[in-house]
């Protein structure tokens, strides 16, 4: 594995939690990659499903990502491209994690904070986010 983890292939990497009725954060833990990168479409389409606008992905704990996690990234938040009020962030990325998505360019698609509660913090008050995500290409892998 990338970064260490345990191979539990059937672990939960990705996990999600209400910030507010319009706001979610979804939590990585652990390598975001080939194998976890559906956990994120699952994760991110429920909570668009039940109303959520503004995401905070928490990277804090995370220890890799891959290209696959990256375009998921991406896609899954698609169905919030033409929603004018949608905002998606980033917190907490560092080390692999955060040298990945300089080094990719994605990082730059996203506004980036030290953490989850800065991040739902700016999203709270409707500080202008970042949202080049929504013009960036990509489809889901079949």
């Amino acid at each position: 594995m990338p970064g260490g983890a345990p191979a539990n292939r059937n672990a939960r990497v990705v996990t999600s939690e209400t910030l507010s009725e319009r706001g979610a954060v979804v939590i990585v833990t652990g390598d975001l990659d080939l194998a976890s990168a559906p956990q994120l479409y699952e994760e991110v389409g429920d909570r668009i499903a039940h109303g959520h606008r503004h995401f905070v992905i928490d990277l804090t704990d995370a220890t890799f990502i891959d290209s696959v996690a990256m375009q998921a990234l991406l896609v899954a938040f698609q169905p919030l491209r033409a929603e004018p009020d949608a905002a998606v962030v980033l917190a907490g990325a560092r080390g692999v994690v955060e040298r990945s998505l300089n080094v990719s360019g994605l990082g730059t698609l996203f506004s980036g904070f030290a953490g989850r509660h800065a991040a739902a913090d700016a999203l709270a008050r409707g500080e202008p986010q970042c949202s080049l995500w929504r013009t960036a290409a990509g489809r889901r892998p079949d």
